[in-house]
Formats: C-alpha cells, sequence, structure tokens
C-alpha cells in the first residue's frame, strides 16, 4: 500500500504539541520506515516522544488501536507508551484528522531477514508474538469491529479497483476460492504486519513491536504466516523450508497449535501473499504472481509436511 506522509511545518508542530505537557519544542523528523500513515520523532526539553498522525483512518480505528496497545502494555508485551494530552485524551485532533503521540523506544530494527536471519533476533521475536496472541485471545476492546478485516472478499474487492484485466481478475478468483481456511480455526487480534520494520531490538531482547495500524479480528494464524513472509522468504527462493520449520517450532513452545492450525498456514500464507498483489500496482502482477506460484508448486501437504517434521 501506498505510503502518503503530510508535511508539516514547525508552526503546525507546535500547534499540535500545545494540547500535551511535554515541554519545550526543539526539533523533529519523518520515519521514512513503517506505517503508512506519517510518523515523526519528536523531540521537546523533556525528552523524545513519537507523533503518529493517521492520513486516512476514523477516529474509531484509532480508539481501537489505542485501546489494545494499552491493553498490552498492562500485559508486559513491549509496545508503545501512550502520552495523554492535557485533557486527559488519548487520541488528539489536527486538521480533522486524528493523531497520537507516544513515547519513544530505544532500540534498532533486526537485520533484514532476506539478507541475513539472525536465529536469536527471530527467536525472540516469534516468541514474543506467540505470548501476544495468548494475551489477547480473549480480549475484545471497543471498536473491534469497525476495523477493516481483510477477509477473502476484502481481497476479491482490493484486486478489482485495481484492474479491470478479465484474466487477472478470473486468476486471483479462482486463486482465492482454492484457499481453505475454515471458521473454526482460532481467532483473535493479529499484528498483521510483522516486517523487521515494525520490530526494535536492544542486545537480541525485543523493546518494541510498532505499527498497529493493520491489526484487526482474524485467524491467528494469519500471524504466523506474516511471520512466514517476512522472515522465511529468500528473493528468488520463496520459502525456505529451514527457517519456516524454526518459526514454527518456536511458536509452539510459547502457544500451542492445533493440527488444523498448522495445516492451513499454508492457506493464511498463501493469503497474504494475494493481499500483497492486491494493493499492488498493476505493473507488478506479473513478478509476485510467481509467489503464488511457487506455493502452489509446494502444496498445502507438502508445506505441512516441511513445517512439521
Amino acid at each position: 500500500m501506498m505510503k502518503n506522509t503530510t508535511s508539516f511545518s514547525q508552526q503546525d508542530i507546535k500547534i499540535l504539541l500545545s494540547q500535551y505537557a511535554i515541554g519545550e519544542y526543539i526539533s523533529s523528523s519523518l520515519f521514512e520506515l513503517g506505517s503508512e500513515q506519517t510518523t515523526l520523532l519528536i523531540t521537546t526539553s523533556k525528552g523524545n516522544y513519537v507523533l503518529k498522525y493517521y492520513e486516512n483512518r476514523s477516529e474509531k480505528h484509532v480508539h481501537f488501536e489505542c485501546s489494545l496497545l494499552k491493553y498490552l502494555r498492562r500485559n508486559n508485551i513491549p509496545v508503545s507508551s501512550i502520552i495523554t494530552n492535557i485533557s486527559g485524551s488519548d487520541m488528539s485532533m489536527f486538521n480533522n484528522h486524528p493523531f497520537v503521540l507516544s513515547a519513544f523506544i530505544e532500540g534498532t530494527h533486526p537485520n533484514d531477514p532476506k539478507i541475513m536471519l539472525n536465529k536469536s533476533q527471530i527467536f525472540e521475536v516469534v516468541k514474543t508474538i506467540a505470548n501476544f496472541h495468548n494475551i489477547i485471545v480473549n480480549y475484545r476492546p471497543d471498536y473491534l469491529f469497525d476495523r477493516e478485516i481483510f477477509s477473502l472478499e476484502y481481497c476479491m474487492r482490493e484486486f478489482c479497483s485495481r484492474t479491470n484485466n478479465s484474466e487477472r481478475i478470473d486468476w486471483m478468483k479462482k486463486e482465492i476460492e482454492d484457499l481453505q481456511l475454515p471458521e473454526f480455526l482460532p481467532k483473535g487480534i493479529c499484528h498483521a504486519d510483522l516486517s523487521f520494520s515494525n520490530i526494535l531490538i536492544q542486545n537480541n531482547s525485543i523493546t518494541g513491536i510498532l505499527d498497529f495500524d493493520m491489526s484487526h479480528f482474524t485467524f491467528l494464524i494469519y500471524d504466523i504466516a506474516s511471520l512466514l513472509y517476512w522472515w522465511a522468504w529468500a528473493p528468488q527462493k520463496g520459502v525456505i523450508p529451514e527457517r519456516a520449520k524454526i518459526i514454527v517450532q518456536e511458536y509452539v513452545k510459547k502457544r500451542s497449535l492445533t493440527k488444523e492450525e498448522m495445516y492451513h498456514i499454508y492457506d493464511a500464507l498463501k493469503f497474504i501473499t494475494l493481499l500483497g498483489i492486491a494493493w499492488s500496482e498493476e505493473k507488478d502482477y506479473e513478478s509476485n504472481k510467481q509467489t503464488v506460484e511457487f506455493l502452489n508448486s509446494i502444496g498445502r501437504e507438502q508445506f505441512y509436511i516441511f513445517t512439521t517434521s
């Protein structure tokens, strides 16, 4: 999805910060990685903060995210600490857009796993996500179902909004119809975007999970598939079986998976790949299609075998 940022003048930022008791403004800079929303590092006389300005989200969407982050912090998951404004609210407004201010988290992003995988780092990431799932499995915050849910229907709709090529539409329809994601699979709130750019580490410990902008209620194996997509996929090679197996085995040490969940991780991974195509520009269709064809060449049964054997 395209990132669309707003440019703020120094005066704009001072107006934004006037709603908070965080000292005098010193400087600001734009974060380039991560969210499709505008995210700024703000330095004041009292420290560093992160300002997230929502370009295309409703107030309910933001309230959900704030509630989720506060719940996770209470349960010792390393996420942003929200700074309330002078009115005691988690969310503020500027030019009819919501924004949230949070404390800056120290740390660096892990190695890009497409270049080099650090097993200690991925073990910590997987363990943290499994703990996150254990904590939120029965959690139902306000506005939960006001968030866009990445359903199969949503994927098809997004794809059709970007192309009128009937051959490509037929291909996407067939691939979606081939997916098997039974409704009885365990569900909960997933992070849904577990790129290395959304993780912060320090001394191989996770200090922050960032950017819950895509979080929504869905199959918990969606996040396992997200880990595989971002951490076990090599350019021009597809999924690396050894990495996929490591991720699944580390996950089940903290949260057990049913046989049905294990069996359908393949479908969740293929679905995430199809979503990526639905969000991409038409010019990228052919190259992205190859990733789906790679998964088709493995098949559900073989994928299950090499992640469980």
